[in-house]
């Protein structure tokens, strides 16, 4: 298989990190795994390719963010030692790129993006300086006039033919207009009328 061979180049820094890290008596099921996971090897090695490139291209705060995921990601698949070895190779080659741009004048460094700096045009105080006007002429505001205040108008509402009120002609109780059935009713006789 293709993959048998890719996991092994993280083998020699891991081992390197695992021992100066054993050295300070740092518990051993820190420094594993803590169970085995397939493809752990491959899947550390392209998380660590792949967060290296992105920090080739962005800015110190990003790569900070991106070395600590990693950190968690392939800590978790390898354990500290293997976490450790991807933040050492992330900043590494992202802190080796960002110096030689930064020396070679082909980038910002540190800063963001990619490409030279670009200079801002040089403004000329003259073009900012608000034309003067003749004479001693003063600009005046139009003077306000106080008007009549507004007096609201009713609403005409329209005519509607609005049921009178009638009483039942059986029991002389108020009757109840119901306008579904467009009729009266009484609800002490319980019927329309």
């Amino acid at each position: 298989m293709a993959l048998e061979g890719v996991g092994d180049i993280l083998k020699i820094p891991q081992e390197i990190i695992i021992d100066i890290l054993s050295n300070l008596n740092i518990p051993a099921q820190f420094l594993t795994p803590l169970f085995s996971i397939p493809y752990a090897n491959e899947i550390s090695l392209v998380v660590i390719g792949l967060f290296t490139i992105i920090s080739i291209f962005v800015g110190i705060k990003w790569i900070l963010k991106l070395v600590g995921i990693a950190f968690v990601i392939v800590g978790f698949l390898q354990g500290i030692g293997g976490g450790i070895t991807a933040v050492i190779i992330i900043l590494g080659i992202a802190v080796l790129v960002k110096i030689l741009r930064k020396i070679l004048g082909k980038g910002e460094g540190f800063g963001k993006g990619l490409g030279k700096e670009e200079k801002m045009p040089e403004i000329k105080e003259e073009e900012f300086k608000m034309p003067e006007m003749g004479g001693e002429e003063e600009f005046k505001m139009p003077e306000e006039k106080p008007e009549a205040p507004i007096q609201p108008e009713m609403p005409q509402v329209p005519s509607q033919t609005m049921p009178q009120q009638r009483v039942c002609p059986y029991c002389s109780s108020p009757l109840t207009y119901i306008s579904q059935y467009q009729r009266y009713y009484c609800s002490r006789c319980q019927m329309y009328i």
